[in-house]
């Protein structure tokens, strides 16, 4: 019995697709995630053809991980987001699919040849390979003018050459490597300590070396850089910004230091690595004079580096946290750590629930209660790999590396970290949200940040609530903390903990009563919306018993058999002109054009309305809102609004209209 080919295709392209994804490849326009696209779409296109208009690659994982998830369990672990994965991207490609097929129907053939240009930009805004095209394209009998698209291709590197105006930095790249020969990698001792005695070894200022610096020399150039033997200074890297601080003559130093007293003194902003090793700690101030030779101190800013190494630990802790709710295949993309937050990008392809947030954050904060030691070790890298060390995709890593583990996180590191897991305090996830296709970014704050984040949003809730005089309701909601946590299983304290799962850190009679919390807290905001709800309605009824009356003093103009009806209402916003309307509407069958106008302060709305006569309300509004400084307004042809902001021109509108008759 023969198999279709086509189905042959389908399956060792799916089976290829989920091994890349298990293993932390996700679908991109580039390296490892471009093949895994090409794989993937040879696929879809199958199905495709197979007539399967709606994805169902995602549908077959099941049964590829009973024929090979015993002997692949990370095909097991990471289902979720194989599937998600498949199902996104089959998505889209579908939606691709469709437009460039419809692009190639619609498109002109010349001699059973589709042109270059056309493949090209298929290519180009609709992300159609090549050999996709040409494989449709074979199927119809045609070809593809492959010198067409060739030279198209040529053409639009060209012009992204030409649009490139570079930086320099290779020239920069050169100057730098010939100080990496001249002094070699900079010894640094960032793990150990935040001081230590070092020389200037050079002074670079505009990428020049010089001899010296001083405070009058400063203030006239752009860059300015030291390069020393020995430093304390974290050199930004693995996602970590650099170490700020000082650098000061040694002569200066003594234990009761005062910054404001030095006469010498070097403000260094965030230190950076080049050719490999060689530390550049810029000059952001300058005060005396420093030289080639000189003996100095530095010091790093150890609030900066203590708030930067808790950050740097709540991204391992959040990495992990990631895994076990999200799944396994989730790996780290990209990381941001600086003092007052970080941010931490991973592949995921769709938006976080809100409780998945809820459970991220609650597993970091219970790592962080459980105040485990922070322990680095050095070691092979194959040694790493082989006692479970996380390593990050992308990262170059040497022979020998740096493990750092906490808690449950082990992961290759060379950054900075907290002596213990307690000392990050606590975390706060800030936002969640999609920076490309396939990657997911946390925005999140650790220690004295996260603390000052939760009291202005506690002190901005408190206001509301005192503005609306609505407080002490608030207050009087009351949850039940006498089973907070859930009763003890084993010995140890952390016991009930083992598992991370949330319904054991959190009793059931407290969920239940967290929940009714929050519906009585909702139900103040309901009972307040119900509340002006009434309000408006009793407003609207007084406003439309005013209107009614005011309908029998509107003015009225009768020429030429059409009757021209204008008046301008106090108070009264769009939605009151489209109500007085329907009133007139109620009481006038005539044919007529209707000019209505609404102050509001120094705004003026406009309403104009016609009814069996040959007028466009469109066109009239345009020009009411022109003689009233507006910009834009319309509708249909039989009613249209807008509104101005020189509310005196009103008369010079209704002289306008008055022509019109």
């Amino acid at each position: 019995m023969s198999i279709n080919p086509q189905l042959k295709i389908i399956a060792d392209h799916l089976r290829s697709s989920c091994f890349l994804i298990a293993d932390g490849v996700l679908p991109s326009n580039e390296g490892r995630g471009y093949v895994l696209r090409r794989i993937m779409r040879r696929a879809m296109l199958q199905s495709y053809k197979l007539g399967k208009k709606q994805p169902i690659m995602h549908l077959l994982v099941d049964t590829l991980i009973t024929e090979m998830g015993e002997a692949y369990p990370e095909l097991i672990r990471a289902k979720a987001t194989i599937i998600d994965t498949l199902f996104f991207e089959e998505q889209k490609f579908l939606e691709t699919l469709e437009k460039g097929i419809k692009i190639l129907d619609e498109a002109p053939i010349n001699n059973q040849q589709l042109s270059g240009e056309i493949a090209f930009k298929l290519y180009d805004t609709y992300g159609f390979p090549l050999d996709l095209t040409q494989k449709i394209c074979h199927e119809k009998n045609l070809t593809v003018n492959v010198k067409e698209f060739e030279l198209a291709m040529q053409q639009q590197k060209e012009r992204a050459r030409n649009n490139w105006v570079g930086s320099g930095e290779v020239a920069e790249d050169d100057f730098f490597f010939t100080l990496k020969q001249q002094f070699g990698d900079t010894q640094h001792c960032y793990h150990q300590a935040t001081m230590s005695a070092g020389k200037i070894l050079a002074i670079i200022v505009d990428n020049k070396l010089l001899a010296s610096i001083d405070s009058h020399l400063f203030s006239s150039v752009s860059t300015a850089f030291v390069v020393l033997d020995k430093t304390p200074f974290y050199a930004t890297s693995g996602g970590q910004k650099g170490d700020d601080g000082n650098i000061i003559m040694s002569t200066d130093y003594h234990p009761n230091l005062h910054y404001q007293s030095l006469v010498n003194c070097l403000d260094i902003g965030e230190t950076k690595k080049v050719a490999g090793g060689l530390f550049l700690h810029p000059i952001t101030d300058c005060r005396g004079k420093f030289c080639v030779g000189d003996n100095i101190i530095s010091l790093v800013n150890q609030r900066n580096r203590q708030l930067r190494a808790q950050n740097h630990s709540a991204t391992h802790l959040l990495h992990k946290a990631l895994k076990q709710v999200l799944g396994s295949a989730i790996t780290q993309k990209g990381s941001n750590v600086d003092a007052k937050q970080f941010t931490f990008d991973f592949n995921f392809n769709r938006a976080m629930t809100a409780s998945e947030i809820d459970l991220v954050e609650e597993l970091i904060n219970f790592y962080i209660r459980q105040n485990s030691p922070v322990n680095t070790k050095t070691m092979h890298i194959d040694e790493a790999k082989n006692s479970g060390a996380e390593a990050l995709f992308g990262e170059k890593y040497d022979a020998m590396v740096r493990v750092v583990a906490m808690g449950p996180s082990q992961e290759l590191c060379g950054g900075t970290h907290v002596l213990s897991t307690g000392n990050i305090g606590l975390i706060k996830i800030i936002t969640e949200n999609g920076v490309a296709a396939g990657i997911r970014r946390i925005t999140a704050k650790s220690g004295f940040y996260a603390l000052q984040h939760l009291k202005m949003q506690e002190q901005k809730l408190n206001h509301l609530l005192a503005s609306l005089k609505i407080k002490q309701q608030f207050d009087d909601i009351k949850s039940n903390n006498s089973e907070f946590l859930a009763k003890q299983i084993g010995f140890d304290e952390s016991s009930f903990f083992s598992n991370e799962n949330q319904q054991q850190i959190i009793s059931a009679e407290q969920q239940k009563s967290m929940l009714q919390v929050l519906g009585d807290t909702a139900k103040i905001g309901l009972d307040i919306q119900q509340q002006l709800k009434q309000k408006d309605k009793q407003i609207l009824n007084l406003k439309q018993q005013i209107w009614k009356q005011q309908i029998n003093t509107i003015n009225k103009i009768n020429q030429n058999n059409i009757c021209l009806a204008y008046h301008i209402f106090s108070d009264a916003d769009a939605n009151d002109l489209r109500n007085i309307l329907k009133i007139w509407q109620d009481h006038n069958k005539i044919p007529y054009l209707i000019a209505f106008f609404g102050e509001q302060g120094d705004k003026v709305n406009i309403l104009v309305a016609v009814n069996g006569l040959d007028f466009d309300a469109g066109s009239i509004v345009a020009k009411l809102v022109d003689l009233l400084g507006g910009k834009g307004g319309g509708g249909k042809k039989d009613i249209a609004m807008g509104a101005g902001n020189n509310i005196n021109n009103i008369n010079k509108a209704i002289d306008y209209l008055q022509k019109l008759l």
